[in-house]
């Protein structure tokens, strides 16, 4: 029983370890606002705005995932005339351009 006593917060401790260890951390939602750029049809090409976008943390385009790109963000835009805003600066995040996603056509 003096044994049992002795070990037990060890036991516990252990427990814990390993439970604790075997979760992955949720990915942490994307907080940064971004200015967001809709690919066309054929995912290759950024479409101009017609107007100045609005910074958006997520895609205002309803990308659903896929493998075809569908928006694009930037942390800045370029007005080149009055009505037509095109891309600025890519927005990167861990060395990679933030992207979503749509299914092929």
């Amino acid at each position: 029983m003096g044994i049992l006593k002795k070990h037990s917060m060890l036991f516990v401790a252990a427990t814990a370890i390993i439970g604790l260890s075997s979760f992955e951390m949720a990915k942490e939602a994307r907080q940064t606002p971004y200015y967001w750029f809709q690919y066309d049809a054929s995912g290759t090409n950024l479409i101009p705005q017609s107007s100045a976008p609005s910074p958006s943390a997520n895609s205002p385009f309803g990308c659903e995932g896929g493998d075809q790109n569908c928006a694009k963000a930037f942390t800045s835009f370029n007005m080149t005339s009055p009505s037509n805003y095109e891309p600025g600066t890519e927005a990167i995040v861990d060395g990679q351009p933030v992207l979503e996603h749509r299914e092929s056509n």
